[in-house]
């Protein structure tokens, strides 16, 4: 991964998610890794909004670090499989990524540096009016 990327929160949230699945998940007869719970809770207690929940989960399907088994209900948890931690390459090459380009930052640099710029005339014509 190239330094001047950086990855979305989102990316972050999911390690996060992740972690705690996995500190959760036993394996299960045939060695597979099984996170059995309420993901919508573990979500909502690792601090995230629950509107972020779909999107988390989302992604860490499009990577393929989870998979369903079982679908879960109000009183039944569902049932997943840990398959691989989510790392930046399987992000970037993940369905539906959008890659940030070097020409997007640096544009977005210059657009904000104009702002700056504009504002800062403004003022010094307002402070020379009040001067002169």
């Amino acid at each position: 991964m190239s330094t001047w990327k950086s990855l979305p929160a989102v990316y972050s949230h999911c390690e996060e998610v992740y972690k705690a699945m996995e500190e959760i998940a036993v394996k299960d007869a045939d060695g597979l890794l099984v996170y059995e719970g309420f993901t919508t809770k573990l979500v909502k207690n690792l601090g995230f909004a629950v509107p972020y929940y779909t999107s988390i989960m989302n992604h860490l399907k499009r990577m393929d670090c989870i998979r369903q088994i079982a679908r879960g209900a109000a009183s039944q948890p569902s049932r997943w499989a840990l398959l691989q931690a989510p790392t930046p390459e399987l992000y970037e090459a993940s369905p539906g990524y959008k890659a940030t380009t070097a020409d997007q930052i640096l544009g977005q640099q210059l657009r904000d540096q104009q702002t700056q710029i504009n504002e800062l005339t403004d003022r010094v014509k307002i402070m020379e009016a009040k001067v002169g």
